[in-house]
């Protein structure tokens, strides 16, 4: 199996292009943000390593995790963000490759902000794909699904930078267009997968 990371910042439409491609039937897609959802539910272990780490402050009375204050607590302390993703990223790729071991296709493709180059020489993933779009695209598109554009922005400065992006990708999609130009170049995109998967 061909494991892909597809990542890129805030509101770059990853998720746009994510659905587009679990149309694939060669395809498998993941959610990364899903799998975090789940491990800040009530009891899940993700939430019990958000109390351990923060405190119980950070839990809403229900017990799942607080993101909101989360995310405040990120923009006022990003290296606070580092020691979280330490812990949790082990977790979210373990419950990826529990659903990988059970299905049978040639291509997977996870999605995730904060995959890099990186993670391809740890070997997590095969190949990575990166999402671009002009910050103040970013921000425009955040702003209009409701997220204030000084919290937009703030967001994506605790984000890895574009150059930094561009560095570890074997394959860019550029997504300040229409949602024609995105489908075209999904088009492009499954055709180096399949390529790469021997297809």
């Amino acid at each position: 199996m061909l494991k892909v990371g597809l990542t890129g910042n805030i509101a770059s439409g990853k998720s746009t292009l994510l659905k587009l491609l679990s149309k694939d039937e060669n395809i498998i897609t993941i959610d990364a943000d899903k799998i975090v959802s789940e491990l800040y539910r009530a009891g899940e272990v993700g939430t019990l390593e958000v109390a351990k780490l923060f405190g119980k402050e950070y839990l809403k009375d229900d017990g799942s995790v607080d993101k909101t204050k989360l995310l405040h607590l990120f923009l006022n302390n990003p290296a606070k963000l580092r020691e979280l993703e330490k812990v949790v990223h082990p977790l979210v790729w373990e419950r990826i490759e529990s659903i990988l071991s059970r299905v049978d296709k040639p291509i997977a493709v996870i999605e995730a902000v904060a995959l890099s180059g990186e993670d391809k020489k740890r070997g997590i993933i095969d190949l990575l794909v990166y999402v671009d779009i002009p910050e103040e695209i970013a921000v425009e598109r955040a702003s209009a699904r409701g997220l204030d554009k000084e919290i937009a922005a703030s967001i994506l400065k605790l984000q890895p930078s574009r150059d930094k992006r561009f560095r570890g990708a074997d394959f860019v999609v550029y997504n300040g267009g229409s949602l024609d130009d995105l489908e075209r170049q999904t088009d492009e995109l499954k055709k180096f997968l399949y390529s790469k998967a021997n297809l």
